[in-house]
């Protein structure tokens, strides 16, 4: 008896969230409309399996006593597998080690259709390589990646000197410096007096003609050295400098300005906003109470008269972190995503849904409507949207500290490019451009420039890739180099 009437729940729970989740299908894409299919297998597929599921399992209340128990069984057991595997699978996936495997392996197959060689060795490899072959080499280093989360939505640096919080924003200073591949071979380089990505001393010639502030894109990747956009660059204004760090985001670009701006004291600043991850960057660096200071004209670490602390903390942290292992660095990506209270959130609606195994599955079948989706987004994002703003005018302020001016340097991602790209927000464009507009700041808009292409994809590595490859990095060269000139006010100052 008893076991009957667990039966009749477990059945009855069944059929009472396939008909929820029809009544949520019919409400969401038939009623109000604020959700779309996105083809027509998907309409009918979902348009017709919950009720058609309800159905039949209220039809199963009549089977015998026998043959109800072995349905209902089955049920629950091919559920709970689901929501299993669907657990697992979905925290492993976002894993940083293992979304970057996948994408070394992208680019590698995508390579090799095309007949060009690729080095399917991760960056880590490379290095303990080389330093078996006596070659003293580092990975390179970033801030955000030195950051660790406290537990309790706040983040810390990982690095300290004498006992207290320090934040490089930098790399290892005079080291050769293995960084990325997304074109068949390795960027390296030898980091510079204060660990960024330029020539050897070119940091005793202040005033300097330029300095760029961003993020990888900046950094040159995947590029030869001599093939980036601020290469370019200093082949018109001799004296350019990038100090762009990966995964930098406005407010690590806003102390970067402010540790090293007073000391090169450039004429021009070009802030270099990339729309594939700059948002998500300065959320995630607003954890950081060392970083939100800067917002504060006063705070300075001394970061350009400290190199010499600096070169010795991040080589700890990078042999403790060489020597940590396999298992420990899994643990360690573990740890950030797991303290992450919005990564936890998604993670949960993600798996209500199913969302990693029906993707697999290729049952991914809908989407926001546009007008309720952006809707929706602009009002979670305002907030952010305002702290942009609010950094980009204490920059603009510094700069004027020593009559330099702040340009603010828009650089398309891929997604852009390409239908239906997950993820992919285009509305920010305008609030964004919006927000530079609003304080004046003279705008430099590459994505025009990528719009004159035949085929915008063919400036990103095999059509895959994150960033730009040659010819990208050649354009967003030329197109920077453009506007300068037509500025009567931008004059290189150490140069020809």
């Amino acid at each position: 008896m008893a076991i009957t009437l667990g039966v009749n729940i477990l059945l009855a729970a069944a059929a009472s969230i396939c008909l929820v989740l029809a009544a949520y299908i019919g409400y969401h894409y038939h009623w109000i409309n604020d959700r779309e299919f996105t083809g027509a297998l998907a309409k009918y597929l979902y348009s017709l399996g919950p009720p058609l599921a309800a159905a039949m399992l209220i039809a199963a209340f009549k089977l015998p006593a026998r043959l109800k128990i072995a349905v209902t069984l089955t049920i629950w057991s091919v559920v709970v597998a689901a929501y299993c595997v669907e657990s697992v699978a979905g925290i492993w996936l976002n894993l940083p080690s293992v979304q970057r495997n996948h994408i070394r392996r992208q680019l590698a197959d995508a390579a090799f259709a095309r007949g060009v060689e690729f080095d399917t060795r991760t960056k880590s490899q490379v290095v303990e390589q080389l330093r078996q072959r006596g070659v003293d080499a580092v990975p390179s280093v970033f801030p955000q990646g030195l950051l660790k989360d406290n537990g309790d939505g706040t983040a810390r640096s990982a690095v300290t000197i004498d006992g207290e919080e320090f934040l490089p924003l930098a790399g290892i200073s005079k080291k050769l410096t293995i960084v990325c591949n997304e074109g068949g071979q390795f960027l390296t380089y030898v980091s510079d007096e204060h660990g960024f990505h330029n020539p050897p001393g070119m940091w005793g010639k202040a005033p300097v003609d330029v300095i760029v502030v961003g993020d990888s894109f900046g950094q040159g990747w995947c590029v030869p050295s001599d093939q980036n956009f601020v290469a370019a660059i200093r082949h018109h204004y001799p004296s350019t400098l990038s100090l762009a760090i990966e995964d930098s985001g406005p407010l690590e670009m806003l102390a970067t300005l402010r540790e090293y701006g007073p000391v090169l004291r450039p004429r021009v600043i070009l802030w270099c906003f990339f729309e594939g991850n700059d948002l998500g960057n300065l959320i995630r660096g607003t954890q950081s109470p060392m970083l939100l200071r800067y917002l504060h004209g006063g705070f300075t670490q001394n970061l350009h008269g400290r190199q010499p602390e600096i070169d010795q903390a991040l080589t700890v942290h990078v042999d403790e972190f060489r020597e940590s292992g396999w298992l420990r660095s899994r643990q360690r990506e573990l740890a950030v995503l797991l303290g992450d209270p919005q990564y936890l959130w998604l993670r949960f609606n993600q798996t209500i849904r199913l969302s990693v195994l029906r993707s697999r599955l290729g049952l991914i079948g809908g989407n926001d409507a546009a007008s309720a989706s952006s809707g929706d987004r602009r009002q979670r994002m305002a907030p952010f949207f305002d702290l942009l703003k609010a950094i980009l005018i204490q920059a603009r302020n510094a700069a004027r500290e020593w009559e330099g001016e702040l340009y603010f340097v828009y650089l398309p991602s891929r997604e852009r490019y390409e239908t239906m790209a997950p993820g992919f927000h285009p509305t920010d464009r305008d609030t964004v451009l919006g927000a530079a507009k609003s304080i004046d700041l003279p705008i430099i808009d590459v994505h025009p420039a990528f719009m004159t292409e035949r085929d915008p994809l063919e400036l990103f590595p095999f059509r895959v890739g994150y960033h730009y490859d040659r010819e990208g990095h050649a354009l967003v060269g030329r197109t920077i180099i453009r506007y300068l000139a037509d500025q009567d006010s931008v004059r290189p100052v150490n140069g020809r």
